[in-house]
């Protein structure tokens, strides 16, 4: 189940879709035939090993059955070869670019229970730099960490997992 973030206007929009990881990368895939402009992009949830990073064998995402690999490391762009519609990209390092449809993978660090969105800093990949020292500000003023963890994970995100 997949539920959509914050619309323009600053105000949530809640959208609850079904949607499997298997279907979603078929729809992905699909749709890139026509100008190879779409992509899967997950959140930072996964490490991202530097020994496996050009082994497209190694899936570091996998969700239950699903599995697929983080963006290799060498050779073309992420966002313009062919073959890395087979890969996920980074949320963070794809912003700027231009997808005409992408597929998003969250994971535990934001999902939607009892009708809420929650933020989960702590659910993070260890290779993520993105909220580095959050967890000394934590220690510091836990509050002001979990405003900084949330803004920065919702502002990434477009969709996440529920746990209903």
């Amino acid at each position: 189940m997949l539920v959509s973030g914050y619309g323009l206007n600053g105000k949530e929009n809640v959208v609850i879709v079904e949607l499997k990881q298997w279907e979603m990368e078929a729809i992905v895939l699909e749709k890139n035939c026509a100008r190879n402009r779409a992509r899967i992009l997950a959140g930072y949830c996964w490490n991202w090993p530097k020994d496996t990073r050009n082994n497209t064998n190694f899936h570091d995402i996998k969700i239950g059955d699903y599995s697929i690999s983080w963006n290799l490391n060498g050779g073309d762009a992420f966002a313009i070869s062919e073959e890395s519609v087979h890969e996920a990209g980074c949320i963070h390092t794809s912003q700027g670019l231009e997808f005409d449809y992408t597929g998003v993978i969250i994971g535990d660090d934001l999902r939607y229970e009892n009708g809420k969105v929650i933020t989960d800093y702590t659910k993070r990949a260890k290779t993520d730099n993105s909220l580095k020292g959050i967890k000394t500000l934590a220690k510091k003023d836990k509050e002001k960490a979990d405003r900084v963890a949330e803004k920065t994970i919702k502002n990434s995100r477009i969709f996440c997992r529920s746990t209903q």
